[in-house]
This record gives structure tokens, C-alpha cells and sequence, in this order.
């Protein structure tokens, strides 16, 4: 799988946890649902509180951060704000440290040839300024983590996960999660550790993001194109060994955590946008459930 993909699919795994009345909506017509394009939903049902479904990029340059005036008013109107997990919990940043720690008494040195290893402690001192052997008890999968702040070619980072959750606290609203840390790390562990080291020394060999296929993506995204978005995630090559724990399996069981928080509150959910397209995006099974979903005119 390329290093773009492996960025999108990852990097919400985690790596957010290193940086410690709707008038202004105009609500668009269901008859043309499925031809507009939007990042915020509009979630209703009898029974329920009116929600939001917010799509993301967990990582993103500054530059390039897409935030409306509706998305605002969606996050004021909302009483409780959910995450893929609920990164201001003290246990849960710890629960991803101690899950990053190899405690099968292999050090990284044993994942790597000792060419690998040596292109890697270079690119770690040059590019992070960081003396590899401070990770040497760690997963390959932390330096993979780690590596995706470090990649893009911009001046300052952004994640759009703290930049909602610190409004979130300013507005003194809590912040919850859809999935624990523990879940997550679960699923990092069905990959194989052979992919994860080459994905890394891909990332240290070729350390440039700035490919068609990304650039593609990133303006699928700020047009906020979910349909183009996600064809281009599943036409990527090797996406299909990821896509279903990573994605599919994952909405599935969100569903219902959704559900059940929409019966007592309003709430602003923001996920990865790659969660929100498809037969089993979460747009999709949020109406098979019977919930009106609806595109907010953002722009």
C-alpha cells in the first residue's frame, strides 16, 4: 500500500493522542441528498436529539484547514461532542503509551536489517532531531505514528480532533468517545508486523508526501467531494486488506454507541471523513436505522 493511504488509514489510530436554532445552516433538500457535497450532516429521528456528523482529517496543514460558519453553529448547538476516542481522558493517553510498548523483550533493533536500522536512526536524528534509541522498547508502530506528524510539507500541522476538542472545553461541553484505546490498539495489532516496518522504511526512503494521489485526495476533501473522497481511498491499491477492520467493521459497531447518545443528547460526532461515504459508511447505516440524514449547505 503507498504512504498516502497508509497515512489516511493510520494515522486516526492514535496519533492525535501525541499532541497532548440553525439559521446560518441551510438545511438542503432530500431530494438531493446523495448530489451534494458537504463535511457536516444533520442527524433526526423521533425519539432522538437533533446531531451532527462532522468528516475529518485527523492531520492536516494549517493552510489547508477547512472550518465554516455552519460547522460552528453545529458545534454551539450540540450539548455533548464525540470522537473516535475521548482524547481528553488522562487513561486513555496512558492506555496508547503502555499499547505502544513491546513487551514481548524484542527492542526495535530486532524489527530492522541492520541497514534498515541504520537509514532509520539517520532519518530520526536528521528529521526529528531525536536519538532513536529513546524508542528502543517501542512498537515499530509508534515510530509509524510518529513519523505521520513529521511528513507534511507545511509550516504548522493542525488536527482537526484538538482544534474540536479544545472549542469543545472552552464551551464547556464534555467530550466522549466512540471506541476505547484499548479497541483501537486491538486493531493495530491484527496488522502484520512485517507491513508496519516496511511501511516505515518507506516512510524514511521517501519521506515526501506531496504525490498526485495525496493532492487528489486533499482537494476531494476541502471541496468537500465524500463520494470522490472515498473512491479514491477504495481504488487505491492494497486499501481492501485495511478497509474492513479499519473502516466497515468499525462502523458497524459505532451504530449503536451513536444511537444511544443521541437518545439524551445533541451531539457534534467527528470521525475520519473516510468513515462517512459508502454501503457501509456510517451516512448509510445511520438511515437504515431510520435516521434522517441530511447534508447541511456549508459554504
Amino acid at each position: 500500500m503507498c504512504q498516502t493511504m497508509k497515512r489516511i488509514l493510520l494515522a486516526p489510530l492514535l496519533v492525535a493522542l501525541l499532541f497532548a436554532a440553525c439559521s446560518a445552516q441551510q438545511r438542503v433538500p432530500v431530494g438531493s441528498v446523495d448530489t451534494v457535497r458537504s463535511l457536516l450532516w444533520r442527524i433526526d429521528k423521533a425519539g432522538s436529539k437533533t446531531s451532527w456528523l462532522f468528516g475529518t482529517m485527523h492531520m492536516i496543514c494549517s493552510e489547508d484547514y477547512l472550518w465554516t460558519e455552519a460547522m460552528e453553529q453545529g458545534l454551539r448547538q450540540s450539548s455533548l461532542v464525540c470522537l473516535e476516542m475521548d482524547m481528553d481522558d488522562p487513561a486513555t493517553i496512558m492506555q496508547v503509551a503502555a499499547g505502544m510498548m513491546d513487551t514481548g523483550g524484542r527492542t526495535l533493533r530486532d524489527y530492522f536489517t541492520p541497514q534498515q536500522y541504520e537509514r532509520l536512526e539517520q532519518y530520526v536524528r536528521d528529521s526529528l532531531g531525536m536519538n532513536l534509541a529513546l524508542f528502543s522498547r517501542m512498537k515499530p508502530f509508534a515510530l509509524q505514528a510518529l513519523f505521520v506528524t513529521n511528513i507534511d510539507d507545511c509550516s504548522e500541522q493542525l488536527s482537526y480532533e484538538s482544534e474540536i476538542m479544545n472549542a469543545a472545553k472552552k464551551q464547556g461541553k464534555e467530550v466522549v468517545g466512540l471506541e476505547t484505546a484499548a479497541q483501537q490498539l486491538a486493531l493495530v495489532d491484527r496488522i502484520s508486523v512485517d507491513s508496519i516496518v516496511a511501511a516505515v522504511m518507506e516512510m524514511v526512503d521517501n519521506p515526501d508526501p506531496g504525490t498526485a494521489e495525496y493532492q487528489a485526495m486533499l482537494a476531494a476533501y476541502r471541496s468537500q467531494d465524500l463520494e470522490r473522497l472515498h473512491r479514491i481511498v477504495m481504488e487505491t491499491e492494497g486499501i481492501a486488506e485495511l478497509s474492513g477492520p479499519f473502516l466497515e467493521e468499525r462502523n458497524r459497531a459505532w451504530i449503536g454507541r451513536m444511537a444511544e447518545l443521541m437518545q439524551g443528547e445533541s451531539v457534534f460526532f467527528a470521525v475520519g471523513a473516510g468513515h462517512l461515504w459508502g454501503a457501509q459508511g456510517l451516512i448509510q447505516l445511520l438511515r437504515e436505522r431510520g435516521y434522517t440524514v441530511t447534508p447541511v449547505q456549508t459554504q
